[in-house]
C-alpha cells in the first residue's frame, strides 16, 4: 500500500494539524471463518431462508464430514413435488457498507440428487454464478457434486458485495422435490477467507501536547496525545518523527468479524525519547490505522530539540585596574554553535573563605565591588533559551590594601647658645614591604572526551608555565536517573596534565550529561583555580 505523505510549513501548522494525510490506495483485510478461524469461529456468514417448511440449517464448526460445516438443506419427510418455485435457502457474506469483496478462498460442498429440480449455486451480489460453483445431474447419473469435505480450497478472484452458497428452485416448472430419507440438496461450507477491499482511510483529530508545540525548543521525553475513527475500526495508533516509526498503540481487533476493529473511545498518548535525536529541527507526525491498513497521518509539525549545554564563556577577563580598586568589570564572549541561543550567564563571587555572592546577567559583562581585601574567584556559566546550563569557568581577582605613605623627615631646630649646634637628621622609617599577590595559573582543561568503544574517558589541560603541583579532576555523569561521580588526580609537567579513567560497559554505553570539574589548589607563587568542561561522546 503506498500513501502519499504531505509536509507543511510551521507557520501553517495551528491550522493544519488536523488535516489528514490519507492512503492514496485501498487496503484489505481477511475474514475467517469455521475451520479457517481461531476456534472454528463464525461471526460473518448468516444463514437466509423464504421457507422454514421446506429448508433446514445448521452449524457445526468444525467440519467432521460432507454434511457439517455452514450447511443448508432441504428438509426431510415431506417427498414428492412439495416446495414451490422461488424457494431458496443459502449462507450468505456481506462486505460491509463503501467495501467489496475482492477475494474468496473456500473449502465447500454443493449436492443434489437427479429428478428434484432444485438449483445450487455459489453466486455474487449481481445474481451471477460464481464460475464452476454449480452442477447439473447428467444423464444416466443419480446426482452431482461440487467440491466435499476432503476437496481442495478454492480461491477466486472476485468484486462484490456479497457471496452466497445455497440452492433455489427457479420460477419456471412445477417446484422442487425434497427428499423423503436422502436430501434432495445439499450445500455446506467448511472454512472461509473472505478478503474486504476498503477504499476509504480513517479520520484523524488534531494531535495536542508538549510533543506537537511548534514554538519553543524541546528537549527529554514529550508525548502527544490524539485519536482516530473509522467504519472498520481502528486497528493502530502511531507516533513518528523524522518519517520513522517511534511510538504504537493497538487496540484489539477480531478479524473473525466483518467489522473487526472498534473506535476506541479514549484518545491515546505516545511519547518520544528526544535525547536520541541530533540538535536541530525535526517533524512530528501521529497516525491512525484501519482495519484494512489504510493508514492517516497528520500533517508534519516541525521541532526544534535542544537537549545540549552551552560551552564554558570564551575569553573571560578582567578590564584593566589596580589591585588596591575594589570596584572590578568581568567580560567574555560568548561561544559559536549554539542551536538555543544564549539567555542569561550565571554568576558566583567567592572569597577563598566565606559565603559566595551570586547573580545574573542577561549581557557578556558583570560589573562588582569586591567588599574586602583578599582573593577571589569569579565563577561563569552560560544558560540557553531551552533551559540548558553549561559547566563554570573561573576568573581570579585580589583586592589589596594599598601601601602606606613614606614620612617626611622634621628638622630639630637651632639651641640659642653663643656657639650654634648643627641640627640631628631624624632618620627616614623604612616601610614593611607589601606581600606580592600571587599569579593567576590560567587553569584551563582542553579536551574532555569519553570514547564508548573503548569505555575511556580523557581529560587533559594546560596551566601557566612553570606551575607545579597536581590538579584533582571530577567526573560526573548520569545513567538513567542515577548520578555517578568518579575523582582523579594528575601531576602537572610543565604546565600541562593529563588523566584517563575506563567505565563500566553499562555507564560506557549509558552516560549522559558528562562533565569534568579541575581543581588546582595553589602554591607560594599561583593561587588556587578551577574549571569545567563537558565531556564529549565519540563512538
Amino acid at each position: 500500500m503506498k500513501l502519499l505523505r504531505i509536509s507543511i510549513s510551521t507557520l501553517a501548522a495551528a491550522i493544519a494539524a488536523a488535516i489528514a494525510v490519507p492512503a492514496a490506495q485501498a487496503g484489505t483485510y481477511d475474514v475467517l471463518a469455521c475451520d479457517a478461524a481461531p476456534g472454528a469461529a463464525n461471526n460473518s456468514w448468516t444463514f437466509e431462508t423464504n421457507s422454514s417448511t421446506y429448508v433446514a440449517s445448521s452449524a457445526a464448526c468444525p467440519s467432521t464430514s460432507n454434511r457439517s460445516g455452514l450447511l443448508v438443506t432441504d428438509k426431510l419427510g415431506t417427498g414428492g413435488p412439495s416446495a414451490s418455485a422461488a424457494v431458496f435457502g443459502q449462507w450468505i457474506v456481506r462486505a460491509p457498507g463503501g467495501t467489496t469483496i475482492s477475494r474468496i478462498r473456500v473449502r465447500r460442498y454443493l449436492n443434489m440428487d437427479g429428478g428434484t429440480g432444485w438449483r445450487l449455486y455459489g453466486r455474487q451480489a449481481d445474481g451471477t454464478t460464481i464460475t464452476g460453483e454449480t452442477c447439473t445431474v447428467q444423464a444416466g447419473q443419480d446426482d452431482c457434486t461440487v467440491g466435499g469435505f476432503g476437496s481442495a480450497v478454492l480461491d477466486r478472484a472476485l468484486n462484490t458485495t456479497s457471496v452466497a452458497y445455497g440452492f433455489d428452485c427457479p420460477t419456471t416448472g412445477s417446484g422442487c422435490n425434497t427428499g423423503a430419507m436422502i436430501h434432495a440438496a445439499s450445500a455446506a461450507i467448511y472454512s472461509a477467507n473472505v478478503t474486504i477491499n476498503d477504499p476509504t482511510s480513517p479520520a484523524i483529530g488534531a494531535p495536542t501536547g508538549d510533543l506537537v508545540r511548534a514554538s519553543g525548543f524541546h528537549k527529554g521525553t514529550e508525548s502527544v496525545t490524539f485519536n482516530g475513527t473509522d467504519a472498520l475500526g481502528i486497528s493502530a495508533r502511531r507516533l513518528y518523527v523524522d518519517g520513522s516509526l517511534v511510538a504504537s498503540d493497538a487496540p484489539t481487533c477480531n478479524f473473525t468479524q466483518l467489522v473487526p476493529c472498534s473506535n476506541p473511545g479514549t484518545p491515546v498518548s505516545l511519547s518520544a525519547d528526544l535525547n536520541a535525536l541530533a540538535d536541530g529541527s525535526h517533524t512530528v507526525q501521529v497516525a491512525v490505522v484501519d482495519a484494512a491498513s489504510n493508514e492517516t497521518r497528520s500533517a508534519a509539525t516541525s521541532i526544534v530539540v535542544d537537549h545540549t549545554a552551552p560551552d564554558v564563556p570564551q575569553t573571560l577577563q578582567a578590564a584593566a585596574r589596580a589591585t588596591t580598586d575594589a570596584a572590578f568589570t568581568a567580560s567574555w564572549t560568548v561561544p559559536a554553535g549554539q542551536v538555543a541561543p544564549i539567555s542569561a550567564a550565571h554568576w558566583r563571587l567567592c572569597p577563598d573563605a566565606g559565603p559566595c555572592q551570586t547573580g545574573t546577567t542577561p549581557g557578556s559583562t558583570v560589573s562588582g565591588t569586591l567588599p574586602a581585601y583578599g582573593q577571589y574567584t569569579l565563577f561563569v556559566s552560560l544558560e540557553d533559551a531551552a533551559g540548558n546550563r553549561g559547566a563554570e569557568t573561573t576568573l581570579p581577582l585580589a583586592y589589596s590594601a594599598p601601601a602606606p605613605p613614606t614620612p617626611t623627615a622634621t628638622p630639630t631646630p637651632p639651641v640659642a647658645t653663643p656657639t650654634p649646634t648643627p641640627p640631628v637628621a631624624t632618620p627616614t622609617p623604612v616601610p614593611s614591604a607589601t606581600p606580592t599577590p600571587r599569579a593567576n595559573p590560567r587553569l584551563k582543561v582542553t579536551t574532555a572526551t569519553l570514547k564508548r568503544s573503548t569505555r575511556t574517558v580523557s581529560a587533559a589541560g594546560t596551566t601557566a608555565a612553570p606551575v607545579t603541583g597536581t590538579v584533582r579532576i571530577k567526573l560526573t555523569y548520569r545513567v538513567g536517573r542515577k548520578a555517578r561521580t568518579k575523582t582523579l588526580s594528575a601531576s602537572l609537567k610543565r604546565g600541562r596534565y593529563t588523566a584517563r579513567t575506563r567505565l563500566s560497559s553499562t555507564d560506557a554505553r549509558r552516560a549522559t550529561k558528562l562533565s569534568v570539574a579541575v581543581k588546582y589548589t595553589g602554591n607560594s607563587n599561583y593561587s588556587g583555580a578551577s574549571t569545567r568542561r563537558t565531556v564529549k561522546v565519540r563512538r
